[in-house]
């Protein structure tokens, strides 16, 4: 079981570079964070009160293609219960399909941009836990909150839970590196950089499938 859990540690890590990779694409594309909504959300009150209102739909639309994406991946998904279903590596094919699809079909449209969200809402929809501990893997604002308490708790003498503050700075720094390796590919090869994402999303989904396999066979066996 031991072996299991880090090849799942490995496979959310991977999710959550994605995640980054495709977050500053978005914030190139847009000059916006695509991927968590406080700082946007303010920013539509704001640019409103500005009468800039092309940039307050702008955002807007941000807004709204990420929710939808959470919905879709609501839709999806079954229970409060992250128990490898089945339908979470078809989430992510599907994904890495749509991204393919838009990039070859669709890129000249205007709206073409506001797929991206979407597909980062669907991701961050998808209910992931590791040992009880939720996981987010397309902003790190709650992993900073869990990782500074943890520390905290850590400091007071409080040792048993110091797995999560870690486990929650290799999240962040994997979210980084997604970011800054998004950021220099987007800068190298423009719009084409998307499909490096769907690709990435396509191996994520299908190692899931192997990750769901293992585990079975671990239930099934009786192995540690």
């Amino acid at each position: 079981m031991k072996r299991f859990y880090k090849i799942y540690i490995f496979w959310i890590f991977l999710l959550t570079i994605t995640g980054g990779f495709l977050n500053s694409i978005g914030i190139l594309y847009f000059g916006e964070a695509i991927s968590h909504y406080s700082g946007n959300l303010s920013k539509i009150a704001i640019e409103y009160q500005l009468h800039h209102y092309e940039h307050t739909l702008k955002i807007l639309g941000l807004f709204i293609s990420f929710f939808m994406g959470c919905v879709l991946a609501g839709f999806f998904t079954k229970g409060r219960a992250f128990d490898l279903q089945k339908r979470y590596g078809c989430i992510l094919i599907g994904i890495s399909c749509f991204l393919s699809f838009s990039y070859f079909f669709l890129i000249r449209l205007r709206f073409f941009p506001y797929f991206l969200p979407f597909c980062l809402g669907v991701q961050n929809g998808m209910f992931i836990s590791y040992k009880g501990v939720i996981v987010r893997t397309t902003h790190i604002s709650g992993n900073l909150t869990d990782a500074g308490v943890y520390l905290g708790k850590h400091l007071r003498g409080e040792k048993q839970d110091a797995w999560k503050m870690f486990f929650y700075l290799y999240n962040i720094f994997s979210f980084f590196l997604g970011n800054f390796w998004g950021a220099e590919e987007f800068i190298k090869r423009g719009e084409s950089c998307l499909l490096i994402a769907a690709v990435l999303y396509f191996i994520i989904g299908s190692f899931y499938f192997i990750l769901r396999e293992l585990h079975q066979q671990i239930k099934v066996n009786g192995l540690s």
